[in-house]
């Protein structure tokens, strides 16, 4: 039979093979993992416990923004990509929020100006016969920005292995060969806690995290009978690189947070998660004069919470934060 014979009758199999098709097939089911869930660090119980601490206060916390906190790194793989998180922001805005601090948007302003432009056209309303308005002081004021940046990434810091071959002389003998390594690199990060009014760097923090990985290995090699038997197996484990960065910027936060507030760090780390909420609760506030730097309510201004920005009548009212740095009431 000729070439062009046997081509001929395999596409006559191939097209019968789809003329034969279902034409509806069962959808296949998707393998299912584990449930999603919170996503914590070491330092995230003693967020929550400074947040506590802060909602405890007669006076509101500070409004803080967040700004850029890029990969300075430039580090890269040739297959993956970028081998560190591009998303340190968010983790700041998330590690703020949970401080118990009141997070005001400046990071992704672009649908906000999209609605102000609207607004100001008149193309935007709230209800069928109302337009929305742009009134002065609709918008909250920043008290403290939070910037910085991934400053390090040491990818081989140090290495280490081993490996071990057990065998006999004789090309039928039986072998056995193990291996065994480790290595350690770090991530770092430089981050600043600056006052809107005055642009002055009231904190700033500089953190390093080490990550650890390893590596075994295990085989044998031999003979049976007339079989040949060749075995191996391994495994392999590393420290989550992007969770480091979420770890270091957590710390950074409380520690900037703790100090304003004048809380020692002993009150919400050293403790077990039961006792931190109830003993923060019961430091004095009021025996002693705040240390530099710690958030002060103002003697002579309310402490309650925002009024409403816009009444009825008289336009907007706004009530501001009653914050100190270093000594100056930022109210």
């Amino acid at each position: 039979m000729s070439t062009l014979k046997v081509s001929a009758v395999v596409m006559a199999l191939l097209m019968g093979g789809c003329a034969t098709t279902p034409a509806s097939l069962e959808p296949v089911a998707p393998i299912k993992g584990s449930p999603s869930e919170e996503v914590d660090t070491d330092y995230s119980p003693a967020l929550e416990c400074l947040a506590s601490y802060a909602r405890s206060q007669a006076y509101p916390a500070p409004r803080v923004a967040i700004g850029h906190i890029m990969d300075l790194t430039g580090a890269q793989d040739s297959f993956l990509g970028k081998r560190l998180t591009q998303g340190a922001t968010l983790m700041a805005i998330t590690a703020v929020s949970k401080a118990g601090m009141r997070v005001v948007e400046r990071f992704d302003m672009g649908v906000v100006q999209v609605e102000l432009d609207y607004a100001n056209k008149g193309l935007v309303r709230d209800a069928p016969t109302r337009l929305r308005d742009n009134v002065q002081g609709q918008i909250e004021g920043t008290d403290l920005y939070l910037v910085g940046g991934i400053t390090e990434f040491n990818p081989n810091i140090r290495s280490s292995g081993g490996n071990l071959y057990i065998g006999g002389n004789g090309s039928a003998d039986a072998a056995a060969a193990l291996s065994k390594s480790s290595y350690v690199f770090d991530v770092g990060l430089d981050l600043r806690l600056i006052d809107v009014k005055s642009t002055e760097v009231i904190a700033v923090k500089s953190l390093r995290k080490q990550l650890r990985g390893y590596e075994y290995e295990a085989g044998v090699f031999g003979f049976m009978s007339n079989s040949l038997i060749d075995a191996g197996g391994g495994a392999r484990g590393i420290e989550p690189t992007q969770s480091a960065v979420r770890n270091m910027i957590e710390r950074a936060v409380f520690e900037f947070m703790s100090n304003l507030y004048n809380l020692s760090e002993g009150s919400c780390l050293t403790k077990a998660p039961t006792e931190r909420a109830a003993a923060i609760v019961e430091e004095p506030s009021s025996s002693s004069a705040p240390a530099d730097g710690a958030v002060q309510p103002p003697a002579a201004q309310s402490s309650g919470p925002l009024a409403p920005p816009i009444g009825d009548q008289g336009g907007p009212t706004v009530a501001k934060a009653p914050v100190a740095i270093r000594g100056r009431s930022l109210s």
